[in-house]
């Protein structure tokens, strides 16, 4: 008579487990003791073995499907047997799997953004010297030249250390150009070849203004943006673990916060700079905030695995990089 194999208790503390892979395939004999299939557990991957002398006649849980310990997995049973009775009681009394409420490339609802979209905060109350200027470069959202201060803020640090003054050469000729960094980042978004704009700079150099006219004068190119979707990285039953583990004792045990003081010199040098350009263009100035901000949004750029959030049974790896600053304020 034909017999339904379960998953097997691998460890004391195993709920669930993943099978990983069929060392048995439907049709193969099996007998007890034999290994039948690889199981992922809360620890590791470990080999279940089977109970039943006789043969696999169906495999009820295919590799990848997480199930908790007792439910069926397979029916063995003799050659020719009709165990299709069986294999539809059997599937009845495997639980359904929670759907995750986000998959690969799904935008977070509106009820997750703040959560989601969020994920990344940034203390400046650990650096009290730069929050009393968190407000100086937010203060105004347009200007008329059609950029807000972010967008000019995001354009300006992009140019590299020490790059203030270097000249760029032209798509058309191979000659030498001058330009602002921000018009230098604002010709690489919008598509624009310097080498067709006329500065009215100090020496001839390339500021915003120019580029701005040399757009509204029709000739200039838009760029274009491939907006980076979410990834959603599947967990093992060990991560799922840790992360409870985690969890539990950031609850129960007591915490510590290590503040370091750093020397900002160079970065304070690298802000004059750029202010010095941005005065010539008459557009607001930025921040050491600025900096560290865009410092922040660089580092989870290259390390993406940074910018995420714990789901249930996944993790979500974010496309977009959202980072909030906390501003100390009296009452508040």
């Amino acid at each position: 008579m034909a017999k339904i194999a379960e998953m097997t208790q691998l460890s004391p503390t195993m709920a669930e487990g993943k099978i990983v892979r069929w060392l048995k395939q439907k049709g193969d004999p099996v007998s007890p003791g034999e290994i039948i299939a690889e199981v992922e557990t809360d620890k590791a991957v470990m080999e279940m073995e089977a109970f039943e002398t006789g043969i696999l006649l169906e495999i009820l849980a295919p590799e990848g499907t997480l199930l908790p310990v007792g439910a069926p997995v397979a029916i063995i049973g003799k050659q020719g047997e009709d165990v299709s009775a069986l294999v539809e009681t059997a599937k009845k009394s495997i639980p359904a799997k929670k759907e995750s409420s986000i998959t690969q490339g799904q935008a977070p609802t509106s009820t997750q953004n703040a959560t989601s979209q969020s994920s990344t905060t940034s203390g400046a109350n650990t650096v009290k010297n730069l929050t009393t200027k968190a407000s100086d470069a937010s203060s105004q959202n347009t200007e008329s030249n059609g950029l807000t201060t972010h967008e000019e803020r995001s354009l300006k640090t992009q140019i590299p250390f020490g790059s203030e003054d270097s000249p760029i050469r032209s798509a058309r000729g191979g000659r030498s150009i001058k330009a602002s960094p921000l018009a230098k980042n604002l010709a690489l978004q919008k598509g624009v070849d310097l080498g067709e704009v006329i500065g009215s700079g100090p020496g001839g150099r390339i500021i915003k203004r120019d580029l701005l006219a040399y757009q509204e004068s029709g000739s200039g190119k838009k760029g274009s943006f491939v907006k980076r979707q979410d990834r959603k990285l599947e967990l093992t039953g060990m991560r799922k673990t840790i992360a409870s583990r985690l969890a539990h004792s950031t609850s129960t045990i007591p915490h510590f916060y290590l503040t370091l003081e750093l020397d900002a010199t160079p970065l304070d040098t690298l802000r004059n700079s750029y202010n010095k350009d941005l005065k010539l263009e008459g557009s607001s100035k930025i921040s050491l905030n600025d900096l560290i901000i865009k410092a922040c949004s660089l580092s989870l750029k290259e390390v993406p695995e940074v910018n995420s959030s714990w789901r249930e049974d996944h993790i979500l790896e974010h496309g977009r990089i959202d980072i909030g600053v906390a501003v100390s304020i009296e009452g508040g």
